[in-house]
């Protein structure tokens, strides 16, 4: 997934807009990952990364964890549910997350964390905007994904498994 790079204007000031996001939703229909990003950051050396996301609700995103990580995500549209699990692939928990604008009282649209657990989300809502904020630089060898998770390219075992969050989150 090639992501959108904004110029940065001479005053390092970078903006984005409601059009951005239009562009995005564009691309996603088209990526096989069904997913698109704006990266805020320069490169992947910036000791922080910003980057608006946009998923599709089928969108599957490999549950993975982190070294040294910390990851924050600000839920722009829609709703989700960010699921942790222990190393053998048991859910420990899990948190909903709703857009800022829809969110009732007590219900989460912001969430931060460095811990090191395997984590996926699952998007409830037709599509996820998020602003997602993490710290770099960014090095794949930092992101390990679960072997009991099934690989992108396995696509009768990604349905078999978010089938079965569907079962436990909607």
């Amino acid at each position: 997934m090639t992501p959108i790079k904004k110029n940065i204007l001479k005053t390092n000031v970078l903006t984005i807009s409601s059009n951005d996001c239009l562009n995005l939703v564009n691309l996603t229909q088209q990526n096989f990952l069904k997913r698109s990003r704006i990266c805020a950051h320069k490169d992947n050396e910036e000791l922080i990364h910003e980057m608006i996301i946009h998923f599709s609700k089928d969108s599957y995103i490999r549950p993975h964890k982190h070294i040294n990580k910390t990851e924050s995500y600000l839920i722009l549209e829609g709703e989700v549910e960010l699921i942790y699990f222990s190393d053998e692939g048991k859910i420990i928990e899990s948190h909903s997350l709703f857009s800022y604008k829809n969110a009732k009282e007590n219900q989460n649209f912001y969430i931060r964390t460095s811990n090191i657990l395997y984590h996926t989300l699952y998007i409830k809502s037709d599509y996820l905007l998020i602003l997602e904020i993490t710290n770099g630089p960014f090095n794949k060898k930092e992101s390990n994904f679960a072997e009991w998770a099934p690989a992108l390219e396995k696509e009768e075992e990604v349905k078999y498994f978010l089938n079965s969050l569907k079962q436990l989150y909607e």
